[in-house]
């Protein structure tokens, strides 16, 4: 009995260390396999007679630098249910730029 007891308390840390290990090996390893939902409602401008898609410009730069797994959404292309509680019912930007304790609504 008193080798049982011997083996459960290697084991047990042991096992602590390599879950531990495992899970910490490399964190940032893995981010672009973490979907997150890009939302751009901009509008186009024209500046000096040049159309401005600044908006469109830095969803595409987003894509491109590939550092999470970015999925467009937008009201005509909804999220799939997997991501959908991660983004607020009402996605408005001024309550995303809002100066902390400024109340949020009209």
């Amino acid at each position: 009995m008193p080798r049982v007891a011997l083996v459960f308390l290697l084991l047990v840390p042991l096992l602590y260390g390599v879950i531990y290990l495992a899970a910490n090996w490399d964190p940032y390893g893995r981010l672009d396999q973490v979907p997150v939902a890009v939302v751009s409602q901009d509008k186009p401008a024209t500046v000096d007679g040049k159309s401005v898609t600044a908006g469109q410009d830095f969803v595409d730069s987003l894509h491109r630098e590939n550092t999470f797994k970015f999925i467009d959404a937008s009201p005509e292309r909804p999220l799939t249910d997997s991501l959908r509680p991660l983004l607020p019912d009402d996605h408005r930007a001024r309550d995303f730029f809002r100066r902390p304790g400024q109340r949020t609504g009209n």
